[in-house]
């Protein structure tokens, strides 16, 4: 069995849950300003681990680390506990890594994610391509 290739980097700043775009009265879609720099933040480190390199084609296995700094009054807690939902953090981060590391988001067939308290906020991504035995 081959090792599957992989990539990794960690991208700095707070993570940003994924919101829904809103409909205007117009019809026009709208997403928030925050969830796209958060995505473009996410793309542009996604591109500099992903140069020269191709794309990752079919399943990949995506593991996430989302990091919340420390404050004075949390200095000694591990686990990031707050209002932000895990399941949209994770939601940002896969569309984000669209057409960069894999083609669409409908390939990633495993995903591990954690929110943990550190000294520098941001997320650590890890994708795997998956081979065939």
């Amino acid at each position: 069995m081959r090792e599957p290739d992989s990539v990794e980097f960690f991208v700095r700043g707070k993570p940003v849950v994924w919101r829904p775009a809103r409909i205007l009265r117009n019809g026009h879609k709208y997403t928030q300003s925050h969830v796209k720099i958060w995505q473009r933040m996410i793309a542009r480190q996604a591109r500099l681990a992903m140069a020269g390199r191709a794309i990752l084609t079919g399943p990949v296995v995506l593991h996430l680390s989302f990091v919340k700094r420390h404050t004075k009054r949390n200095k000694k807690e591990r686990w990031w506990i707050g209002s932000e939902d895990l399941t949209n953090l994770v939601k940002n981060a896969e569309d984000a890594l669209n057409g960069i590391v894999y083609d669409d988001d409908r390939y990633v067939i495993g995903c591990s994610h954690i929110k943990i308290r550190g000294d520098v906020a941001g997320v650590l991504i890890r994708v795997e391509q998956v081979h065939e035995p």
